[in-house]
């Protein structure tokens, strides 16, 4: 069975690391990084929405397409950055929506649907990240500083609506990995087996 792997987390958890590197290592695997836009006045929504249901039907499109479907962010991010504040406007009726729709994706059965909550237990290791960052030559996103106190911020949002997920959707599984752990990678990979 195929998969889609969303990896989320909060800015320096480490989700673009993740996704290249479960790219690297898992067959017939295409990755998709998603970043959104910057409007962020009620308008955005509209965008956002527009966005996202395009999204939705390709993915279902792709369905015995014998790939698997690796996204670096999707609306999950989204509804997090409405929960935080960065936002003009709400998002969980939507963000809802589509979970439900990959709900269904997974209990028809052609896709296995999985979600990588990526955590960071200790601040110092944003403050790290950061740091190195900093010293990349990286796009910058205009509307959303990045600074532990967001990070922080946006790991509890992303803990509520992924605990959501987790007690309410069947058949989508959804994995909490701390980045700043020596194994992380090996619990990632163990955990996405080709079967």
């Amino acid at each position: 069975m195929n998969s889609i792997i969303i990896v989320e987390g909060a800015q320096g958890s480490g989700k673009t690391t993740v996704s290249n590197w479960i790219r690297e290592n898992k067959v017939y695997t295409n990755l998709y990084r998603l970043t959104g836009h910057n409007d962020n006045s009620k308008n955005g929504r509209e965008k956002s929405i527009k966005m996202y249901d395009a999204l939705m039907d390709y993915v279902e499109k792709l369905e015995n397409s014998d790939i698997n479907l690796l996204f670096d962010r999707t609306f999950i991010t989204e509804m997090v950055y409405c929960m935080c504040g960065y936002r003009k406007y709400m998002f969980a009726d939507k963000g809802k929506e589509y979970i439900k729709r990959l709900n269904e994706l997974g209990r028809r059965g052609n896709f296995e649907i999985v979600i990588i909550n990526l955590k960071v237990s200790d601040a110092d290791k944003f403050r790290e990240r950061f740091l190195e960052n900093d010293r990349k030559d990286k796009p910058r996103h205009l509307s959303i500083e990045f600074n532990v106190d967001n990070s922080i911020k946006q790991q509890e949002s992303y803990e509520i609506i992924l605990e959501y997920i987790k007690n309410t959707y069947k058949y989508i599984d959804v994995i909490d990995i701390n980045t700043d752990k020596e194994n992380f990678r090996d619990i990632v990979m163990d955990r996405l087996k080709d079967e």
